[in-house]
């Protein structure tokens, strides 16, 4: 029986801890979050959870030092960054652990990269971050189209929660572009910040620009105000991509198909059936579609510190990430 560990109950921990009831492993699981009322609610999500896989077990606690188990297959990380690295230490101060599933944002904390970076390599860690757009079917498949070329890649939307989810679109130019270099220019972000529907955490609208070492580029816009979905245009000089998720709409056009519109369904799978696949691989090799660790960090470093440096330059000095 393998087992796995979810720290982390709230709202994407249960739909990680849902997804496993779709892997036909047979699983030993623990969930772990400091609040009993997240843990019910896991707990109803998961019984209410209409999947056949493996014959499971499962048992909830409240703080890692209640866990009965010391060896885990896999570990899912969905509590928030703020807490991350200190939850993570403690458990590998107790735990052996194969592979790790991490949560974006990683760390709120520049030191804590690099620092957990090293704890990785001395125990021989497989560790993965669940920036998913490389994963999904579509967004997968165009890289042949894409790799090695000078991309342009542009998101805009009103009030789309652009430093939470710009960290899967830089991924998803990693990805296409083969590229792990870029820098980032915030001038055109607004000054002042607004509040996160998450607690303690902090949103900017406005513009972000990402220039990549191989001549690819990004612009990210969100609006202040209005009601527009945000829109995602890929584009080099063979192909052209307009993606509306919200509509579940593509349309693209190719160079060698005269240019031609073609409509494409899209559905973004929900994160039960992700999650299903990525500890499915993970527990057969070791492996998944997923970006490893430590070309994240370098992503998500080069990310968020000028970000944050802007941020200082307007608001009170800080020295962490306050992104979710």
């Amino acid at each position: 029986m393998k087992t796995i560990l979810v720290i982390g109950a709230g709202q994407l921990g249960s739909r990680h801890l849902q997804a496993l009831k779709l892997v036909k492993h047979d699983l030993k699981i623990s969930v772990v979050d400091p609040f009993q009322a997240s843990l019910d609610v896991a707990k109803e999500r998961f019984e209410g959870f209409n999947a056949e896989g493996g014959e499971h077990t499962i048992e909830y606690f409240l703080s890692v030092d209640e866990l009965k188990d010391t060896e885990f297959d896999v570990v899912i990380s969905a509590s928030s960054c703020d807490t991350r690295y200190n939850a993570l230490t403690k458990l590998l101060g107790k735990a052996n652990v194969k592979n790790f599933l991490l949560e974006k944002v990683l760390f709120n904390k520049k030191d804590d990269y690099s620092s957990f970076q090293k704890i990785l390599k001395d125990k021989n860690i497989n560790a993965y971050v669940n920036c998913s757009m490389r994963t999904m079917p579509f967004y997968r498949d165009i890289r042949n189209i894409f790799l090695n070329t000078d991309l342009q890649y542009i998101v805009s939307g009103s009030n789309y929660r652009l430093m939470s989810n710009i960290i899967h679109y830089v991924d998803h130019m990693v990805y296409l572009s083969g590229c792990t270099e870029f820098e980032v220019d915030c001038s055109l972000l607004d000054k002042k910040y607004i509040t996160s529907k998450r607690e303690g955490f902090w949103e900017f609208n406005g513009t972000l620009l990402v220039k990549f070492a191989n001549g690819s580029s990004g612009m990210f816009t969100s609006y202040n105000g209005g009601d527009s979905p945000a829109v995602i245009y890929i584009n080099n000089e063979k192909c052209k991509i307009v993606s509306r998720e919200s509509e579940g709409k593509i349309w693209m056009q190719k160079s060698d198909d005269a240019w031609k519109w073609e409509e494409i369904d899209f559905r973004i799978p929900y994160q039960s059936e992700m999650t299903s696949k990525i500890v499915t691989d993970l527990l057969k090799t070791g492996k998944c579609e997923l970006v490893e660790y430590d070309e994240s960090m370098n992503t998500h470093i080069q990310l968020y510190q000028p970000v944050l440096e802007h941020f200082n330059k307007y608001n009170d000095n800080i020295d962490y990430y306050p992104f979710t």
